[in-house]
């Protein structure tokens, strides 16, 4: 709150004087660590989208585990198979044309 008070990013922000509010509503919408690292594009891009892939392979080796003797009869769940793989490649995706995403969304 205090960077946001004393050096605001350009563009919009608003400080209401009640620094309750303004610290829950946040009046830094940009930070950043330096000059070129943007925290919002850090935190939810990065780790958000190597966390959705994780708990994805995670869940799809749960099953795996949980139902070992369906998979040695030869059954395999097709349904959770493909939607993880199609998890993995839209994660692919998003890391191959990342420099779209930053374009498009509100990252300064």
């Amino acid at each position: 709150m205090l960077i946001g008070l004393t050096f605001p990013d350009p563009g919009v922000y608003d400080y209401t004087g009640n620094p309750i509010f303004d610290f829950y509503r946040g009046i830094e919408l940009y930070p950043r660590l330096g000059k070129y690292i943007p925290l919002k594009g850090l935190i939810i891009y990065r780790f958000g989208q190597i966390l959705w892939a994780l708990i994805g392979l995670i869940a799809w080796k749960a099953n795996y585990e949980l139902n070992i003797d369906y998979y040695i009869r030869g059954h395999i769940n097709w349904s959770q198979t493909t939607n993880i793989l199609l998890l993995i490649l839209y994660c692919f995706r998003y890391y191959f044309w990342e420099d779209m995403y930053f374009r498009v969304i509100y990252i300064k």
